[in-house]
């Protein structure tokens, strides 16, 4: 019997790396979206508290010194009012690039689970054609071996 190894060369394996690379890429896509969103999050975090300090401290002021302060704050909180709106107009943005990724993801993770499953019943088929093969070939060293016994026991009994 020959000493015969062949290897499984599936002719869409190429297609299937594409695909697994792009979902990696869309994933990381995904996640500097979700990660900008967030930043956004907390700069209004950040915003409000501060907004809320400024508020506190003219309580804590004298009448006269929280006068003097008030329209500093009004003026501030108004602008602060602005840039909110501003970072929740991005945030919103954000959301809907991050529904569109999700849904890029979820196409290419469909199409790649399809060439997976095509490819594994392509490598059944290969190992079971091989196995095949191997037992034709041994089924007929075996024969062979089994006719060349027979006709040397006959040409034996014959001398």
């Amino acid at each position: 019997m020959r000493e015969c190894v062949l290897k499984f060369n599936w002719r869409l394996d190429r297609i299937l790396e594409i695909k697994r690379l792009q979902e990696d890429i869309l994933r990381g896509e995904l996640a500097a979206i979700i990660q900008q969103k967030m930043s956004l999050q907390s700069q209004i975090m950040l915003i409000k508290a501060n907004t809320k300090t400024m508020l506190l401290s003219l309580k804590r002021e004298s009448l006269q010194e929280r006068l003097s302060h008030q329209q500093f704050v009004m003026s501030a909180d108004s602008a602060t009012r602005i840039k909110i709106e501003s970072l929740l107009k991005e945030i919103e943005s954000l959301k809907e690039k991050t529904s569109e990724k999700k849904a890029q993801i979820l196409a290419v993770r469909k199409a790649r689970k399809g060439l997976e499953k095509l490819r594994e019943k392509a490598l059944e088929k290969f190992e079971k054609e091989y196995h095949k093969k191997e037992q034709n070939e041994i089924d007929e060293v075996s024969i062979v071996a089994n006719a060349r016994s027979i006709v040397h026991k006959f040409s034996y009994m014959n001398q």
